[in-house]
């Protein structure tokens, strides 16, 4: 191995590319791999049902709101808001 006298002389220095070997990747760390992608995607899942559930359950307490106000939470026609 060669001793480098200042950093401009090693980043100058030719390197030779080293090609990575696919084989060495086992098949547990894959599986270890795959399901560490698999629980990141239910989390995702899992987050977006917890926010339709919130965003259900917010509407729900808003028209509870304005029923227990005596307000038409939606206007229809044939009931329109009292005043």
């Amino acid at each position: 191995m060669r001793e480098f006298t200042t950093d401009c002389e090693y980043a100058r220095a030719p390197r030779t590319p080293v090609a990575f070997d696919t084989s060495i990747v086992s098949a547990e760390l894959r599986t270890r791999l795959e399901r560490v992608v698999w629980r990141s995607m239910k989390k995702v899942q899992l987050q977006d049902r917890l926010n339709k559930i919130e965003d259900k359950t917010t509407e729900f307490v808003n028209l509870k709101w304005f029923s227990s106000k005596g307000r038409c939470a939606r206007v229809r026609p044939d009931h329109p808001p009292e005043k």
